[in-house]
């Protein structure tokens, strides 16, 4: 319910009240700077890790997966954030297969490689995954120079390429995939620097298709507001909205899952529902476009500000009666710390179904002994109902979603 970037928010200007009225929470070590040896001595492609418990992949992992598995090489077309970098990696790491990758190329260097002047072999992430093994994306490739993508076609015609410091045999597990804006001929109203590619270039790839997946994007939402489910329910729906509106009045305007991640994220900054909007959603659409999109998301505008406001409400309440429960220990002397930390364990608590009462015993008592809490607790039990009544409202609010 409420956002991690909002909670740190809260515990930040929390600390900084607190003054000497509570001692400050012991700072972790500073990892160590890496120096210019430990970074030199990094691959220049890495394993790919597992991903988060209760993640979903794209509708189209199972093809992309099954072709890759079984040698074809696919050339994968889809409009921009639609996660095509995403889910080649997912398929890397389900095939066990380390995953390589470059963007546009405008010369063939930045794909072979090259012997500089004191004979130093310079190698790419093509080479490391055509010599090594493992799967190797050319994103962007229709952002690429024609030219420059002849040695690449004859590498995948001939199975064999001819490498600055020798010949080399392409690895049984090698595997290829080119993802594109365009289907490879030529710009488009959308992406106008975008170049034709070769038919010869266009014969090595199967073509997969890679479109928005809504139920994907909802669950990105679920992620970047920490499982605040009305705020993201909200804002993914006025995001479907907005691109569907656009797709229905023939409007020239991008509106991808980035929006999502972004809109949510600069709410949990403090913009409101309508700044969002306009930031991330308008993004320089002319007037004429925008005063036929309005009308149609102004509802949904409306109902992500409420949401957000809620949680502000609850934030805002508890983050009172953290300062009013440090003052008391502090007026009565108590032996009793209580850090700004209580803030950010607090609104953890009761994001996770914790009642107001429960997380006041657990981070604002925390084993306090009865006559102390007996002093304390009548002067702060109004704002424990005023903290119960926001999260009420929070709760209500979901259910009815």
């Amino acid at each position: 319910m409420i956002s991690k970037e909002l909670i740190e928010e809260i515990t930040r200007i929390d600390r900084f009240r607190a003054g000497m009225l509570s001692p400050k929470a012991p700072q972790p070590p500073t990892p160590p700077v890496p120096t210019t040896e430990t970074l030199a001595a990094k691959p220049a492609a890495v394993a790919t890790k597992s991903h988060p418990v209760g993640s979903k992949r794209h509708q189209i992992f199972d093809a992309l997966r099954m072709a890759v598995a079984a040698k074809v090489n696919v050339f994968l077309v889809g409009p921009a954030g639609s996660g095509k970098t995403t889910v080649a990696k997912q398929v890397a790491h389900s095939l066990g297969l380390r995953f390589h990758f470059n963007g546009a190329i405008h010369s063939e260097y930045k794909l072979t490689g090259f012997r500089d002047a004191q004979g130093k072999v310079h190698r790419t992430a093509f080479r490391e995954a055509f010599e090594h093994g493992g799967l190797y994306l050319f994103d962007e490739i229709d952002a690429s120079q024609p030219s420059a993508l002849l040695a690449f076609n004859a590498a995948l015609a001939n199975g064999m390429f001819d490498f600055p410091d020798r010949n080399v045999q392409a690895h049984p597990n090698f595997r290829c995939i080119a993802a594109a804006n365009t289907w490879g001929k030529g710009a488009t109203m959308d992406y106008v620097g975008r170049n034709a590619l070769d038919a010869a270039t266009m014969d090595r790839f199967a073509l997969l298709e890679m479109r928005y997946d809504p139920s994907l994007e909802r669950r990105m939402a679920h992620l970047a507001a920490n499982s605040d489910m009305v705020l993201a329910e909200g804002w993914v729906e006025l995001v479907q909205m907005t691109r569907s509106l656009c797709h229905e009045h023939d409007i020239r305007h991008i509106v991808s899952p980035s929006a999502t991640q972004q809109g949510l994220s600069l709410m949990a900054g403090g913009l409101t529902a309508e700044g969002a909007t306009i930031m991330v959603l308008r993004r320089g659409m002319e007037d004429a476009s925008w005063g036929r999109i309005q009308p149609g998301i102004h509802p949904l505008i409306q109902k992500v500000e409420a949401a957000r406001q809620q949680l502000i409400d609850l934030a805002e309440a508890w983050l009172e009666l953290v300062q009013k429960t440090r003052a008391l220990c502090h007026d009565h002397d108590f032996r009793h710390i209580v850090s700004p930390r209580a803030t950010q364990q607090g609104l953890s608590l009761m994001v996770g179904g914790l009642t107001a009462e429960g997380a006041t015993m657990m981070v604002l008592r925390r084993g306090m002994e009865d006559t102390s809490w007996g002093r304390i607790r009548p002067s702060i039990h109004p704002l424990v109902q005023k903290v119960e009544a926001a999260r009420h409202l929070v709760v209500n609010s979901a259910l009815k979603q």
